[in-house]
């Protein structure tokens, strides 16, 4: 019931929202975009933390930019940093959203910055949970 609700709100957010108009495709491409990124972000669930190069293969960036700042601005998504986004997770037991989890923020970055990341000493013990 709760997918069909965030389904229908997102297709009326969708087509209220204006979109960026240009001569090749107009603003029904716009809507395209908007509704695959952000048909992606609820695809990957509450917690996953992206930057705008995670879409770059698909889309424009000016596209992206634009779809990533309104969704930002209607309170979907959440701005860590810059260029750093999330789809926050929520916790009933708190009546708030959660702050991301550090470790996917830093994957984030990774991706974003062509990194490639490895823990070591104390942390890597706790990975393979022979420490705490």
């Amino acid at each position: 019931m709760q997918v069909a609700h965030n389904t229908i709100y997102l297709l009326s957010f969708c087509f209220r929202k204006q979109c960026c108009f240009s001569k090749k495709y107009g603003a029904i491409r716009c809507r395209k975009v908007f509704i695959k990124i952000i048909s992606r972000i609820y695809g990957c669930g509450r917690g996953w933390v992206f930057t705008k190069t995670d879409f770059v293969s698909e889309f424009s960036e000016a596209n992206i930019h634009q779809a990533l700042s309104s969704l930002t601005k209607a309170g979907k998504i959440r701005r860590i940093c810059r260029g750093v986004y999330d789809y926050p997770r929520y916790n009933n037991l708190l009546d708030r959203q959660l702050s991301p989890d550090l470790d996917q923020v830093a994957h984030a970055l990774a991706r974003k910055f062509n990194w490639r990341i490895q823990p070591s000493g104390d942390a890597a013990l706790n990975l393979l949970g022979f420490s705490t």
